[in-house]
């Protein structure tokens, strides 16, 4: 019996409905009736039983409006909301870039650049000011070339001094100076007659004073962006080169590292897995406890808890009596205030990462954790292809590759036999060769094995496709 029953909702199929209304069709007329496809008549009976098909299946939506294995979109929101679950919005990319400019000049926030292989736009998050006091990348030449003088640059206060000879060219003292800053922070790279100097860690911006025998050539200075549009989108270093709002004395653009991918809205299917997932909240002092209130924090997007309950460190070098979080995203604060609410008194936490937390009674506590160490993967791979590949096939075979990866959990290790699988999920090929590793050119056929505080990742440059 079609419709709501003591077992649930039972939706009639189209051809019950199409046999449904042939029938009263005939019994509302005395001569035999024809519902052959081509016919009107079974033209008609066709579009007014997919009408009442479609109905049905609005129907046992509605009937599973409540039901979060069925519910969709707005109405899973409602229900994950009984249990005080949200859905995690979209993030935006965050790039840690840098502006060229003249000492002194400001650009202000809201300027715009873009990244020059996907056209993605990019936004100042902060007027930025360019100054020698805060110099990411500068480049620097010969000004006056003066025997026996003593060339120097401070930075972040401290002096490096090449002391100059008779009768150097302007190369040979930039080669001395370049010398002298092998103990400085930053790295030193001569290009023809001006020395580029960039700080070590590609990010921090430093206090220089140069000599007045010095002549600035360029100068960056650190700048924040962040993408127009949330979303996963991925800007390795050197992408983020195109100005798109001009702004007179803004020379340049340019990112050196790669940036904090942003997060697209949660799926349904990921919201309802972690609603699962996250039913144990409200419990304390439970593996399962710590790791529900730590996935459900803002920006946290992968969480994985062990625990040592022995007497003795693990295989896995977790002390005795202890807990070990491995959280990505989230800020520390958030994640220390939440372990030590969630932990059984007493338990200690292990990981490199600790962050200093007073309790309500005043008390201070020292709270550890660890970021997951990010482990790139390299693929290649040899295909033969026929007529039904697609003209985008490349791009995707490595978007498939891509959401692989996405759904691994820290720790996990990568299946050569799924990313096959992701490969062949893309319609008119055959695998020659496959190859995956943790270096350039891989040449493993078999799982990679990733440590319990690692999560693998990959990116689409370094999934090589050749098709002969």
């Amino acid at each position: 019996m079609a419709g709501l029953t003591s077992t649930g909702f039972e939706i009639k199929r189209l051809e019950t409905l199409k046999t449904e209304l042939e029938t009263l069709f005939q019994d509302s007329f005395e001569e035999v009736l024809t519902f052959e496809p081509e016919t009107v008549l079974g033209q008609i009976i066709g579009i007014f039983s997919l009408i009442d098909a479609e109905l049905w299946e609005e129907l046992d939506k509605l009937h599973g409006v409540l039901d979060p294995d069925k519910a969709e979109g707005v109405n899973l929101d409602w229900v994950c909301a009984l249990t005080n679950i949200t859905r995690k919005p979209a993030t935006k990319t965050i790039v840690p870039g840098a502006i060229l400019a003249a000492d002194g000049f400001t650009l202000p926030s809201g300027s715009t650049a873009r990244n020059s292989l996907t056209d993605d736009v990019y936004e100042l998050v902060a007027a930025t000011q360019v100054s020698l006091s805060n110099a990411l990348k500068l480049r620097v030449s010969i000004l006056n070339n003066v025997d026996s003088v003593p060339y120097t640059i401070s930075i972040d206060g401290t002096e490096y001094i090449y002391n100059n000879t008779t009768g150097q060219t302007d190369q040979q003292i930039l080669t001395g100076i370049q010398g002298v800053l092998a103990g400085a922070p930053v790295t030193a790279t001569l290009d023809g007659d001006e020395l580029e100097i960039v700080s070590t860690d590609l990010a921090t911006g430093r206090i220089y004073v140069l000599d007045s025998d010095l002549q600035l050539e360029q100068l960056w200075t650190p700048a924040t962006f962040s993408a127009e549009e949330a979303g996963n989108k991925s800007v390795t270093p050197g992408l983020l080169t195109v100005i798109d709002s001009p702004v007179s004395g803004w020379n340049g653009v340019d990112n050196l590292t790669t940036a904090t991918a942003g997060s697209d809205i949660e799926t349904d299917t990921a919201l309802r897995k972690r609603r699962k997932e996250t039913l144990s909240n409200t419990a304390t002092a439970t593996i399962d406890a710590i790791f529900s209130n730590l996935i459900n924090l803002d920006d946290v997007t992968k969480v994985k808890v062990y625990e040592n309950f022995t007497n003795s460190t693990d295989a896995n070098g977790i002390p005795a009596k202890s807990v070990y979080a491995v959280v990505k995203g989230g800020t520390q604060q958030e994640i220390a205030e939440t372990l030590f609410n969630t932990r059984a008194g007493g338990i200690n936490m292990h990981g490199s990462t600790t962050v200093a937390y007073v309790a309500s009674n005043g008390q201070n506590f020292n709270i550890n954790y660890d970021i997951p160490t990010d482990v790139p993967i390299y693929i290649d791979m040899t295909l033969t292809t026929d007529t039904s590949f697609p003209g985008n096939g490349e791009a995707l075979i490595k978007a498939a590759i891509e959401s692989y990866f996405s759904n691994l959990d820290i720790g996990q290790n990568v299946s050569y036999f799924e990313i096959a699988c992701a490969v062949k999920s893309v319609t008119g090929l055959e695998i020659t060769s496959l190859t995956i590793g943790k270096t350039a050119s891989p040449v493993g056929t078999t799982n990679i094995t990733i440590a319990i505080e690692e999560l693998a990742s990959v990116l689409a440059a370094n999934i090589g496709i050749t098709i002969p």
